[in-house]
């Protein structure tokens, strides 16, 4: 691997580039804050883009190409989100499934990617449900039979 001058220089002299930055931040101690302030949703989009080729090897594009393939909702409620749609991958090959709201995706991710566990879980749900309105229907006959 070829590595550039500027990384040779700074492994060669490290502690002193690292004791210069040290002065510098001291001298200047709201630059950054400042910088941050001022430059706020262009750090927020080069943070989001390089977490999105890192994690998950999509580009900007890629990731608007899904979301408009979705509409602009997520794929499982089809809910438009607040905020930016969160990449569902399977854990094990590392593929993307689709976009998802974080109530989804956070949901799925609680029953381990498990669609057998899902389907448990609705069976579940509707089983109490159906026990909810029993109980409701026992409640009216009961007060109309007073």
């Amino acid at each position: 691997m070829v590595m550039s001058r500027q990384r040779n220089y700074y492994l060669a002299h490290r502690e002193q580039v690292l004791s210069a930055h040290r002065a510098w931040r001291k001298k200047n101690p709201t630059y950054s804050r400042r910088y941050y302030l001022a430059n706020r949703e262009k750090q927020l989009k080069q943070i989001r883009s390089a977490y999105l080729k890192r994690r998950h090897g999509l580009t900007d594009q890629q990731y608007e190409a899904w979301f408009e393939e979705q509409d602009g909702v997520c794929a499982i409620c089809r809910q438009p989100s607040d905020c930016r749609l969160a990449v569902d991958h399977d854990h094990v090959t590392g593929l993307i499934r689709g976009l998802l709201c974080f109530a989804c995706n956070a949901s799925i991710g609680q029953f381990g990617d498990s669609p057998e566990r899902l389907r448990q879980a609705a069976e579940y749900l509707e089983r109490a449900l159906n026990w909810i309105e029993d109980q409701k229907e026992r409640e009216w006959q009961t007060t109309q039979t007073k």
